[in-house]
């Protein structure tokens, strides 16, 4: 099958699906773009050569490797989008249900406001991708974030959609405010994308958000989940762009495998570090380790 019958099999079957929520439709097909784009580009990847026969060859493979690599920046700003539109999706799919009150409806709005600031600010950053060759990160500037307020936001956003799957969501910190220095947009995704994951591959059980400061002066971030985990087999490639596990496809075909690839990159761009535990069966912790500015 070729790539273009792929991607036209793809867009049938969303607009399909998405006949059935009419007033979302136009979110739900830049969610479906934004994965089509992303799946034409896992087709089109070719192996990169080892080694240059001669310099004009040398030449060609480097340009190779800078159109390889603007092509992973924007698979990755594609990526980046797709965290806010769910957000959009799920909360004002909640919105139009039949049993939701004034107070919470207006909770719900205030969420698909702040998801759409976000996505507003991605945007923009995509209109910059001039600088993708400069080596400029578009995570966004470098600032003082207060982490505690950072993980409740991230958390609070992602709660209705845990308490639908019926599970049960905690956050943990302490009562004094850690900060770090990083982009705040570039952290925001990666936490999101980790509890999203979470979040996907857990139903019933439990989550834990937990924040702590090492005695060395670094902030911790913890999440601990109850849900599928990862097989041995899988663990060790977990942070590979597009890699998902077989068991992962199986249950969950609409992901694109970019996430953590994603936070890490985020994270080690300021200096922090990510690590993950698991196993089949008995759950996930991902544990983001970040210099504090306090």
């Amino acid at each position: 099958m070729t790539k273009t019958a792929i991607i036209l099999l793809w867009l049938s079957v969303a607009f399909a699906a998405l006949a059935f929520y009419p007033q979302l439709s136009q979110l739900g097909l830049l969610l479906v773009v934004a994965d089509a784009i992303v799946g034409t580009y896992l087709l089109s990847r070719k192996p990169r050569e080892a080694r240059a026969a001669n310099p004009q060859e040398q030449q060609r493979i480097e340009m190779e490797r800078d159109h390889q690599h603007a092509l992973d920046r924007i698979v990755d700003a594609v990526d980046a989008i797709r965290s806010p539109l769910n957000a959009i999706l799920i909360f004002a799919d909640i919105v139009n249900g039949k049993h939701v009150d004034d107070h919470k409806a207006k909770v719900y709005l205030r969420e698909i406001q702040s998801s759409a600031i976000q996505l507003a600010a991605l945007t923009k950053n995509l209109l910059n991708l001039s600088a993708i060759g400069s080596g400029v990160s578009y995570y966004g500037v470098v600032e003082r974030i207060n982490m505690n307020l950072l993980l409740e936001k991230t958390v609070n956003r992602n709660r209705p959609l845990a308490q639908h799957k019926g599970i049960q969501l905690h956050l943990h910190f302490p009562a004094e405010n850690i900060f770090v220095m990083a982009p705040l947009d570039g952290i925001e995704r990666a936490i999101a994308n980790i509890l999203d994951n979470a979040t996907k591959y857990t139903s019933g059980g439990q989550i834990k958000v937990g924040l702590a400061r090492s005695l060395s002066g670094v902030a911790e971030i913890t999440v601990e989940d109850s849900g599928s985990g990862i097989s041995m087999e899988d663990l060790p490639r977990i942070f590979d762009r597009f890699f998902r596990g077989q068991k992962r496809w199986d249950t969950h075909p609409d992901g694109s495998g970019l996430g953590l690839s994603v936070a890490k990159n985020v994270i080690e761009s300021c200096g922090g570090s990510i690590a993950v535990e698991s196993e089949e069966n008995h759950g996930t912790t991902v544990t983001i380790r970040l210099p504090c500015d306090n």
